[in-house]
């Protein structure tokens, strides 16, 4: 790695922001905020540099670039270059990483957002344990690094996703925790769970006593009336549902409260899975 400081020019940093190959999305915001200061005079230089690659790629840096360009000013950088493309991974300047940044630059095409939602689950369910998950702490930050690592190393995570946003339907829960539960369920029965899932989201063909169909009525309740219940609510409610339903047992009502631990999951035979 080299580094040098650099002043800088509108015309340098517009000629590098051409190099980027794969990155994240900006924030407008972000960039006026940046040339805001650039054009009063208030912009500090700090240690944090522009990055570069081995073969003049920028890596990181494109919202100061942009601030550049924008307030029509030069700047004093340092710039670091010859740097691996994996360092993305840990660039923070600006506007944070978020690991569907990483997969992006990584090359997946698509529903990168909810890749990185299940990729976040499955993680700790995989490290923690199902019946270990906290679910208070639950959304807490896990290293991006690490959780891009686990998604390249986890194939199965791509499979979920494909399989349930192939399906189309009704948005009963957000598609990041609908994949998740059919990875575990399909951990308990693989063709079970291809058949709980599609019947959760389109919905056809469901007696009144169906537990799906209790859990999809109340679910869209939720969406009409706007209402956020809490992750772990919807967790338990698709847990109960899945081992009435599994079990071919009818459903009154379904409920869950804030605090609840997630019921053990059954198999189609009754007993408790082990997963």
């Amino acid at each position: 790695m080299n580094l040098r400081e650099v002043l800088v020019t509108p015309e340098m940093a517009a000629g590098w922001l051409e190099t980027i190959d794969s990155n994240r999305r900006i924030s407008r915001k972000i960039v006026s905020d940046y040339a805001t200061c650039m054009s009063d005079g208030r912009w500090m230089q700090t240690a944090e540099t522009i990055k570069f690659n081995g073969d003049g790629t920028l890596i990181d840096g494109q919202h100061r670039l942009r601030a550049v360009v924008k307030s029509d000013t030069s700047q004093l950088f340092v710039i670091a270059e010859g740097l691996d493309k994996a360092v993305f991974a840990f660039c923070d300047t600006g506007k944070k990483r978020s690991l569907g940044d990483l997969l992006t630059i990584s090359g997946v095409e698509k529903f990168q957002p909810i890749l990185a939602g299940v990729t976040t689950y499955w993680y700790k369910y995989c490290r923690d344990g199902l019946g270990n998950m906290d679910f208070n702490r639950w959304l807490h930050k896990v290293n991006i690094a690490k959780r891009l690592e686990f998604y390249e190393s986890h194939p199965e995570i791509l499979l979920m996703v494909l399989f349930v946003r192939g399906l189309g339907g009704d948005r009963i829960a957000s598609p990041p925790v609908t994949c998740f539960w059919y990875g575990i369920f399909r951990e308990v029965h693989e063709e079970k769970a291809k058949e709980f899932i599609s019947k959760l989201i389109i919905g056809n063909s469901l007696a009144e006593d169906d537990p799906i169909l209790r859990f999809r009525t109340k679910a869209l309740g939720w969406a009409a009336k706007k209402e956020t219940p809490h992750l772990s609510t919807i967790m338990i409610l698709l847990v109960k549902t899945w081992n009435l339903w599994v079990q071919d047992l009818p459903s009154k009502s379904l409920q869950a409260h804030y605090g609840m631990k997630i019921p053990p999951i059954l198999n189609p035979d009754g007993f408790v899975a082990t997963i």
